[in-house]
């Protein structure tokens, strides 16, 4: 199943850090969304080019 068209965030908490989105959002896309509202994931993998 491709998820490339699925790559829309449906949601984020700035207060919780709790953020929802679609299957094939990328996590470059995922940390340029948080890391400047002062939010970054506990665990991330060696690159930033997965979904």
């Amino acid at each position: 199943m491709s998820t490339r068209y699925l790559d829309h965030f449906i949601d984020f908490d700035e207060r919780t850090g709790v953020l929802r989105c679609e299957g094939g959002v990328l996590l470059a896309d995922i940390l340029r969304l948080m890391v400047p509202r002062g939010w970054f994931l506990p665990v991330t993998p060696g690159t930033r080019f997965v979904t």
